[in-house]
């Protein structure tokens, strides 16, 4: 063949290459990809494809490998260094993949992708003053760009910059009034600043645009009388926020100072050790990512993880310690479960559910007798007492706050003697300190 049907060949193979990687045929079109390299070891788009479909296929290092060679090449492709910087990005290698959107926004100074890519990453890499930079490019370049806007207003809010927030969400929910998600993020930046009756407002226009919004109806409740409030967060909502929620659970809690699984851990090693054993079978309750089991892997004879979101579960399957991962509402699943556990734990679980006392109960029967509950709870405000007669409330966190003389007395009345409560800073709401509790009781011999 002649060097021009050569490369009339390699265009041709190239093209199916591509339609077998739009259909999602992956290693076919990765050999293709291979194949053409062969006849023209520089063939641009295919040294980059092949680092996507890398990528696509799970095997990150390669695809970052593949990805950079071809930049080796042709150092001049904005969009292949924006790819680079996904890839980095997913394999927590921050500051690489920082300089790679850099030399993307560099090499093509109107790439609004890229600079929204370079804001999320500098808000990882917890360098909010510079993501608000980048997320003010991606308005300027794009003002109808409801990422961009919805991104600002979450760093401002970030910075402690809530009213210029407001505006910035605003801004994002003009530009694109469909996606409710805004909305939620509008109405928690008016909570926090207790504004109340704007942020019902916000989740009345959610529930226009999606009727069954369980995160809009948990927070217009929320917002609303506390004597109408539910008993208990609903399924619904604890599976949406959650199953969102876990990507960047384990980091944002870093954020809030939060101690509360390796202190409630400790007090799991305390309990089993005094009482004479050195192990001992534990069900760890709304486990989430698995936070608890590093702390309780030294005294767990069998771990059983339970928690509602099948996110979480995941990520609690990839951290791994646990015998058994269950998906099931904790009442349910205390129950049901038809076996007996020494220990249960739950860090800070309890703060979404008001009355308690089914859950104690519940507990109650799993327990052998002489058997642990150990969990967390935040503490109501003083002032909040006479406007809650039953012994608990919602904060404008969404989370219920209780009363010690009444949970005291549901456990008594569940067949628990309390052995602690310590009153301790929780974690952190923004800036400010929040103080709960972290109590052990342990199951009577006898009711």
């Amino acid at each position: 063949m002649t060097s021009s049907e050569i490369q009339v060949d390699v265009e041709e193979r190239f093209q199916k290459a591509m339609d077998l990687h739009r259909e999602g045929e992956l290693t076919d079109a990765e050999s293709l990809y291979q194949a053409v390299l062969k006849d023209d070891p520089d063939h641009a788009d295919s040294l980059q494809l092949l680092g996507v479909i890398a990528a696509q296929l799970g095997d990150l290092p390669l695809a970052v490998k593949r990805t950079e060679l071809a930049l080796s090449k042709y150092p001049d492709q904005p969009v292949t260094y924006n790819n680079l910087g996904n890839m980095l990005v997913e394999l927590d290698r921050f500051e690489e993949a920082i300089s790679a959107y850099e030399n993307a926004i560099q090499l093509r100074p109107d790439y609004s992708q890229a600079s929204l890519n370079l804001g999320h990453v500098l808000c990882q890499a917890d360098n909010l003053l510079y993501a608000e930079h980048a997320y003010r490019k991606v308005t300027e370049l794009e003002p109808q760009n409801a990422d961009g806007w919805d991104s600002l207003g979450d760093t401002l809010h970030k910075l402690g910059r809530s009213e210029e927030a407001l505006v910035a969400f605003s801004t994002a929910v003009e530009a694109a009034p469909e996606r409710v998600k805004i909305r939620h993020r509008q109405g928690m930046v008016l909570r926090s600043l207790d504004r109340l009756d704007e942020a019902a407002e916000i989740y009345r226009e959610c529930l226009v645009l999606s009727p069954e919004d369980p995160i809009a109806k948990h927070f217009l409740a929320v917002c609303g009388d506390q004597t109408e409030m539910p008993e208990r967060v609903s399924k619904e909502y604890v599976r949406e926020a959650f199953d969102e929620f876990a990507a960047t659970f384990d980091e944002v809690l870093k954020d809030l100072e939060y101690s509360v699984p390796e202190r409630l851990g400790a007090l799991a090693q305390e309990f089993v050790q005094g009482s004479g054993k050195q192990t001992a079978d534990i069900v760890d309750l709304g486990c989430g990512t698995g936070l608890c089991q590093p702390h309780l892997a030294e005294v767990a004879s069998q771990l059983v993880g339970v928690d509602l979101s099948k996110e979480m579960l995941a990520k609690a399957q990839l951290r791994g310690g646990y015998d058994e991962l269950v998906q099931a509402e904790l009442t349910d699943y205390l129950s049901t479960c038809g076996q007996p556990f020494d220990v249960a734990i739950a860090a800070d679980v309890f703060i979404y559910i008001g009355d308690l006392r089914s859950t104690f109960e519940a507990a109650s029967m799993a327990l052998r007798p002489n058997g642990g509950l150990i969990f967390s709870m935040e503490k109501m405000d003083e002032s909040d007492r006479d406007q809650s007669p039953n012994g608990y409330r919602l904060g404008t966190s969404g989370r219920y706050q209780h009363d010690k003389t009444v949970f005291s007395q549901w456990l008594s009345e569940s067949g628990f003697e309390i052995e602690q409560i310590l009153e301790e800073h929780v974690r952190n709401e923004g800036k400010v300190p929040v103080t709960g509790y972290l109590v052990v009781a342990t199951k009577r011999a006898t009711k």
